[in-house]
């Protein structure tokens, strides 16, 4: 990073007065990022795809899942994995019910 980029850097960061309270941890995160590695080509969306992925890493499994609906989740499972941990008995019960509704 040259000196000008810092001194611009630095600057921006003294003298921005955080009008925008909202983007204000966005512009934190990139100002942290510039200190750390310099000015590079860290984007917006590299900034908002980081964040998406680290709040992601935050959620529970049942969190995440809750947002998605099942034929959406089930659809990356094979049949196989669908039916593994149900006993005989749920299978053919699941299967009847199928049947019932099929004749009427």
């Amino acid at each position: 990073m040259g000196q000008l980029d810092k001194d611009i850097t630095i600057y921006g960061q003294e003298n921005y007065d955080w009008q925008l309270l909202n983007w204000s941890s966005v512009i934190d995160e990139l100002f942290k990022h510039y200190q750390l590695e310099g000015i590079m080509s860290y984007t917006m969306a590299d900034y908002m795809k980081e964040y998406r992925q680290n709040f992601l890493q935050d959620l529970s499994v049942e969190e995440r899942l809750a947002e998605l609906p099942s034929d959406v989740v089930l659809q990356r499972f094979s049949p196989d994995q669908r039916l593994h941990g149900l006993s005989p008995d749920d299978i053919e019960a699941y299967l009847s019910k199928l049947k019932s509704q099929q004749s009427h």
